[in-house]
């Protein structure tokens, strides 16, 4: 297993250049060992002299060895994107272009490209960027793609590197859809919504064809959501879903065609749930889930189509337990744990599998006190509690993960209320404070935590009676 500190310093500001060391020790440990199984027929360039037989050994070895040495570095950079998605599933696009690149660089012809792979691999990712840059020159087309290979090995690691090597990108070749959406995207991650608007806008300009314009309705989509535009963002995600459809009619047996469509309908069902539309959001889950479980069935090895069925199994029970409909939430959630459950035991080490079982374990506990069934609900709740102790001991820097654990509390508290036993509620509570009081601490002025801790506070002071 990954330590999953290794890469925390992507999301809590850990010295960079600290933890790329960290990474490129780890990997080197492996490639060492990799290497002991290299051709070690001693040949060397010296070898490749004069005409014969020498010549041909020598030609052989090296090719031998050239192949070992890539094979070797294809290695690492998987291993290396594995560690980056278990630490940062959110970022998972960065994260493959990353990789992508930097298997494109390692399987070119060029050695220069080869090095770069090397250094972005097992040194640091970040000068390896800016070689690739160095390579940009002004008014040349062709360097677009050197700025985009920059930009990718720079993401994972630098938001604003990425940005910088994109827009440098879209100068030299403005009518390249995906760097617009790239760049959107990254905008979006920097906080920068009017700049991720822009941008997005640029590339529904470039579009070029249906699943160009659906991908760029969806970023609009996603950008509106996180501006807390309801109304546009459902326009946009309905766009997206008819660009979505015209995608499948050309081949309604592609799988990733539904399944996109199925996103589609997820996202429409998000906005109308965030707006209070449940009817509309209930009909857009099911439209999604209908499409989940043909997917699901199909292939019941393949990991995302089982995660998006429990997603919207999840996603619907939320939206019966709003409506009042206990049964019918209890029979989606637990169909969603059921999925989740598999998932999460098929990949102990996957951070985001086990975080989204304490989710829908909340969820299940929720509706199980709804119906006043209060072992149940303590239960569900403490399976909660179990699953995010773990991950956040496992990672104590992530702060996210430290509030989850007073969320954990809060919910054994209600439980312990609903049971009449008001000292133990309290104890429950006073754990939350702590964790809050702690991270606070640590990270300092945060309006989320401290109002969470106003809160906290408050149910203590309701319960004394103060």
């Amino acid at each position: 297993m990954w330590p999953m500190t290794l890469f925390g310093w992507l999301s809590n500001g850990v010295n960079l250049a600290v933890a790329i060391l960290a990474v490129a020790t780890t990997l080197s440990a492996a490639t060492a060992f990799r290497r002991l199984w290299i051709d070690k027929s001693g040949a060397t360039r010296d070898d490749v002299k004069d005409d014969g037989r020498k010549t041909r050994e020598g030609v052989e070895h090296l090719s031998r060895q050239s192949v070992a040495e890539t094979n070797v570095l294809l290695s690492e950079i998987e291993t290396l994107k594995q560690l980056l998605l278990a630490q940062n599933p959110a970022n998972a696009q960065q994260i493959e272009s990353f990789a992508t690149t930097a298997i494109d660089l390692a399987e070119s012809d060029s050695a220069t490209d080869q090095s770069i792979a090397r250094e972005a691999v097992e040194g640091d990712p970040l000068a390896a960027s800016d070689r690739l840059m160095a390579e940009v020159a002004v008014g040349v087309a062709e360097q677009a793609q050197r700025a985009r290979q920059a930009a990718r090995i720079a993401a994972p690691f630098s938001v604003a590197k990425a940005i910088t090597a994109y827009a440098r990108a879209v100068e030299l070749d403005p009518t390249h859809f995906n760097t617009w959406i790239e760049l959107s995207r990254l905008h979006e991650m920097a906080g920068s919504l009017p700049e991720a608007r822009r941008t997005a806008e640029a590339a529904l300009q470039h579009v070029g064809g249906d699943w160009d314009r659906m991908v760029a309705e969806n970023t609009l989509g996603d950008i509106a959501v996180a501006d807390g535009n309801l109304p546009a963002a459902q326009a946009h995600y309905q766009a997206g879903l008819l660009a979505a459809q015209a995608v499948l009619v050309a081949d309604p047996d592609d799988n990733n065609r539904q399944r996109e469509v199925s996103v589609s309908h997820n996202k429409l069902g998000d906005v109308a749930r965030a707006g209070g539309k449940l009817s509309q959001a209930r009909d857009s889950y099911a439209a999604s889930l209908a499409i989940s479980e043909r997917l699901a069935a199909a292939d019941p090895s393949n990991v995302v189509w089982q995660r998006d069925l429990s997603v919207d199994y999840g996603k619907l029970g939320e939206v019966e337990h709003k409506e009042g409909h206990l049964e019918a939430a209890r029979t989606a959630l637990t169909a969603s744990c059921a999925i989740g459950e598999l998932l999460a035991a098929s990949d102990p080490d996957n951070t985001e599998l086990q975080y989204n079982l304490a989710m829908i374990r909340e969820r299940l506990g929720d509706v199980a006190l709804a119906e006043g069934a209060i072992r149940t609900a303590r239960e569900d709740f403490n399976q909660r509690f179990k699953i995010i102790e773990r991950l956040a001991k496992s990672n104590l820097s992530n702060a996210m993960l430290q509030r989850e654990r007073c969320i954990s509390h809060d919910r054994l508290a209600r439980v312990a209320k609903a049971s009449g036993d008001m000292a133990g509620a309290i104890r429950e509570f006073e754990a939350g404070e702590a964790i809050l009081v702690a991270l606070i601490a640590r990270v300092g002025d945060h309006p989320g935590f401290a109002r969470d801790l106003a809160q906290v506070r408050g149910e203590i002071a309701r319960l004394r009676g103060v």
